[in-house]
């Protein structure tokens, strides 16, 4: 027979939440650590069985004492089956009660504690499982009072998290200081989340995500020449929180930059990632962005962020930077930034390696501090192509302002987009390839947007440098002028028997025309008399189409557009065409073409009438 003991409390008493008796409660006995059924005992000697569970009395007590022998997993319920508490590792130690509370207080005590949630559904869970949902990096030893080094803590939080397949990392309302460490190239990182795989998959990925209360929570550079943060991985996030370069110098706040630039060849990918509600201060670099030799910076997302420079030379905002490794690394590429502002630094954005990014609403104020890293200190800077010969192409603007800046834009690519910028006249660079047919993205480009559409252009009569006054004009007054092509909105052109061809005379003409860029809408209705029922009527354009736009060969095929015919008593739809092999000036004449076997009316009178509205692309 075992040996046994009494288990504490010489007459068990068993109340519920309220404090009252536990009438009809139930108290289950299992192995510890285990479901299985563990026995206990109505006799001392440990030969007659209690029932499993034992049902408690009107006044919450077993009907006979309770003697058991080993360790037990106790759980007791109310007498509708809801739990009470469990405990497990109860034994028949005398000190076994003492141990049980000594290790609330250890790491195993929320281990002992039952959570259910709310609501219809919810199940038991432990107070432990509940908690570590999530991570904080006080968990790891985190101070946060700006004096004490928090670099060690990031660190070890991180290593937990990737070590789990990745999660979110809570960062108080605190002030973290770091130091930094060395990293596998020498430089200096505050957080480092490494490249641990995801490349397009996202499956592959093991996704970081850190996140701060607000903008009070601020990370503090520790060291000179440090990255405070070093995205070096992808599918990751930074959201909620502020920046400090904190009086040190060559700091870069945020850089999605590969783990190891001194081992370029290496693969890394620093893409997919989203930053929100982000201030930075004093940083020498806000955010940058640079592709290794294997993978790339691409398709990451930025929105609502502030770069303060705080007037300090030898600051820029948003650096997209020449890439590292063997080969011709990729430069950044289809990253997308929302409402980014950048103010009172040297440069707002620098593209020295960067293609297909677009900036929807950003702004830079105050842009006019120093001579570092730009000479002439300006809000947006684009060179022609970067350091390894790629071309930083179609770059996108939309609705950029630029205010109070010693210069607003320097573009040298030519195949860069403004759409509805601010953008003062006097303090905007282009490069020569912008002026002629260069204001229009290249002719194998089907979309064929132009690439300046202006917002508002001030001091007027002023011309961006790289800009033909033959193409664009501008108001004479600074406040407030469009730029618009040369010709201005919806004029009149003129329709004449004169001016088409195969037309013995026409009446009631309405013809005008507006350009935007190079873009022309022409819209004209007359009545014909044509030479013969089977004309080609040929009508003069207001600016001729662009041949090459159309066909990169020798011979272009016709553009045609649906127009509306009548021809006599007949309403047909014809075709208005500007056919490029047979015109003496090809693109200079608009052909007028009827379909299938329909025939003018040549009868006396103009009898004839044709309703014409097209878009072309001016040569």
């Amino acid at each position: 027979m075992p040996t046994t003991a009494l288990m504490p409390l010489p007459k068990q008493h068993y109340t519920g939440i309220a404090g009252l008796p536990l009438v009809g409660g139930k108290v289950y006995t299992y192995d510890s650590g285990t479901s299985n059924p563990r026995p206990t005992y109505s006799d001392a000697a440990g030969t007659i069985p209690q029932a499993n569970p034992i049902v408690l009395n009107s006044r919450g007590e077993p009907a006979s004492p309770i003697f058991w022998s080993g360790n037990y997993r106790v759980r007791v319920e109310d007498a509708l089956g809801n739990l009470i508490y469990t405990v497990d590792n109860y034994n028949t130690d005398p000190g076994g009660v003492l141990a049980y509370i000594a290790s609330l207080a250890t790491s195993i005590g929320s281990s002992l504690i039952g959570f259910i949630q709310a609501g219809a559904g919810a199940i038991l869970r432990f107070i432990q499982d509940k908690l570590r949902e999530s991570v904080s990096v006080e968990d790891y030893g985190a101070v946060g009072d700006g004096v004490a080094d928090d670099t060690a803590a990031f660190t070890k939080a991180i290593t937990y998290l990737l070590s789990i397949g990745g999660g979110r990392l809570l960062l108080a309302k605190n002030r973290y200081l770091l130091n930094g460490v060395a990293g596998a190239d020498g430089l200096t990182n505050g957080i480092l989340i490494p490249f641990v795989g995801g490349l397009d998959d996202g499956a592959t990925a093991t996704s970081i995500e850190i996140v701060g209360k607000s903008r009070d929570t601020q990370l503090l550079a520790g060291a000179n020449n440090m990255h405070v943060i070093r995205l070096s991985a992808a599918y990751c996030s930074v959201r909620n929180l502020s920046i400090f370069a904190n009086g040190k110098t060559g700091v870069t706040g945020l850089a999605l930059i590969p783990e190891n630039v001194t081992t370029p060849a290496n693969q890394s990918q620093q893409s997919f990632n989203q930053i929100s509600n982000i201030y930075m201060s004093k940083c020498a670099e806000g955010i940058v962005l640079q592709c290794g030799g294997i993978g790339g910076a691409y398709y990451n997302e930025f929105r609502n962020i502030q770069i303060h420079g705080g007037s300090l030379d030898g600051t820029r905002g948003i650096y997209l930077k020449t890439g590292v490794g063997t080969g011709t690394p990729s430069n950044a590429n289809r990253n997308q930034f929302y409402s980014v502002r950048l103010g009172y630094l040297n440069t707002g954005i620098d593209i020295e390696s960067g293609d297909t990014n677009t900036f929807y609403g950003c702004s830079a104020e105050g842009i006019g501090v120093g001579t570092l890293p730009n000479a002439v200190p300006v809000a947006i800077n684009i060179d022609n192509v970067d350091g390894n010969g790629r071309g930083n192409d179609q770059n996108r603007f939309y609705g950029f302002t630029a205010e109070a800046c010693t210069a607003d834009l320097n573009c040298q690519n030519d195949r860069t987009g403004f759409y509805g910028c601010l953008l003062t006249a006097t303090k905007s660079t282009v490069g020569a390839g912008f002026a002629g047919a260069g204001t229009f993205v290249g002719p194998y480009d089907l979309t064929i947007f132009p690439q300046i559409i202006a917002g508002r252009v001030t001091n007027g009569g002023v011309l961006p440098t790289g800009l033909s006054s033959a193409t664009y004009e501008v108001g004479a007054e600074s406040a407030g002028q469009p730029l618009v092509d040369s010709g201005g909105l919806f004029k009149s052109f003129t329709i004449s028997a004169a001016t088409v061809d195969n037309a013995t005379t026409i009446s009631d003409v309405h013809s005008f025309y507006q350009k935007a860029g190079k873009y022309v809408d022409w819209g004209f209705r007359f009545a014909v008399h044509p030479a013969a029922n089977n004309s080609i009527l040929k009508v003069t354009a207001p600016f001729t189409a662009h041949a090459s736009l159309y066909d990169a060969f020798a011979t272009c095929p016709p553009l045609e557009f649906p127009i509306v015919i009548q021809a006599g008593a007949t309403k047909v739809h014809g075709s208005a065409r500007f056919n490029f092999d047979n015109n003496p000036v090809p693109g200079a004449k608009l052909e007028i073409v009827l379909p299938g076997a329909t025939l003018w009316d040549v009868t006396a009178g103009d009898n004839n009438f044709i309703w014409v509205n097209i878009r072309y692309r001016q040569a």
